[in-house]
């Protein structure tokens, strides 16, 4: 995971690993929510819509929906990511690239949600800091992201009204 979230915007990663060091143990609230399969945010009950062409960044983004337990539908392209949209399943956050493959990019899908589904929040996930999308409901998160920052975002977004 590493390797492929710094090597987006061209950069590199150093791993050392010393034999014998211990491994650091999680928080009390991580090891509890784990085991327990509890949700530890109020995130339960939602449902996001993750839109990324690349695999990696797809998989980062539902894990993280994952460990704060909301529910997630993953498309490739616009064109999937409509499909859903269009049907009856509950979606509450849009989280989508802006630069998608097959003809259709995160702005123009954002649009036609909306058309869809008026005031579904979206969240951009980009590599371009410049130009960004905004409005009521809208956020732009840049790559490379913390994954506390990604965490923080989303969970701030599907508590707002």
């Amino acid at each position: 995971m590493v390797y492929g979230f710094t090597n987006q915007p061209d950069g590199k990663a150093h791993i050392r690993a010393d034999e014998g060091e211990p491994a650091p143990e999680a928080s009390p609230d991580a090891s509890t929510a784990a085991s327990t399969g509890t949700p530890r945010t109020a995130c339960e009950g939602n449902t996001a819509l993750v839109v990324d062409d690349e695999p990696f960044v797809a998989m980062l983004i539902t894990d993280v929906l994952e460990d704060i337990g909301c529910a997630w539908i993953d498309a490739p392209d616009g064109a999937t990511a409509l499909d859903a949209l269009r049907s009856k399943r509950r979606i509450d956050l849009l989280i989508s690239d802006i630069g998608l493959p097959g003809g259709m990019n995160g702005r123009q899908l954002a649009e036609a949600a909306r058309a869809l589904r008026p005031g579904l929040k979206i969240l951009f996930v980009t590599g371009y800091a410049q130009g960004n999308p905004s409005g009521e409901g809208i956020q732009v998160i840049t790559k490379p992201f913390a994954i506390e920052t990604l965490t923080a975002r989303i969970q701030s977004m599907l508590a707002a009204p």
